[in-house]
């Protein structure tokens, strides 16, 4: 599991959210779990994770233009890790 801040400029703020500022942006939470497979060095894993805007003007945006201010993704695959 994992939890961490992210920090953005004025640009990143400007392409995302067309928000003229620089600071915190998101906050994202997940976590991933592996399990080994029948083949030696490979790992099949499953993974969520969530996001959610921290500053009020990035999420008054989004909801003006019909986004969310938190998104959850899913990830389902193969790795292979060498030994």
């Amino acid at each position: 599991m994992w939890q961490y801040v992210n920090m953005g400029g004025r640009s990143y703020h400007g392409y995302f959210t067309n928000v003229e500022t620089s600071g915190l942006t998101t906050s994202q939470v997940g976590a991933k779990i592996r399990a080994p497979m029948a083949w030696n060095e490979w790992w099949a894993y499953a993974g969520v994770d969530w996001s959610y805007w921290l500053q009020s003007e990035d999420r008054d945006y989004r909801y003006l233009t019909g986004q969310d201010a938190g998104e959850l993704a899913f990830t389902v695959g193969v790795e292979w890790r060498r030994q």
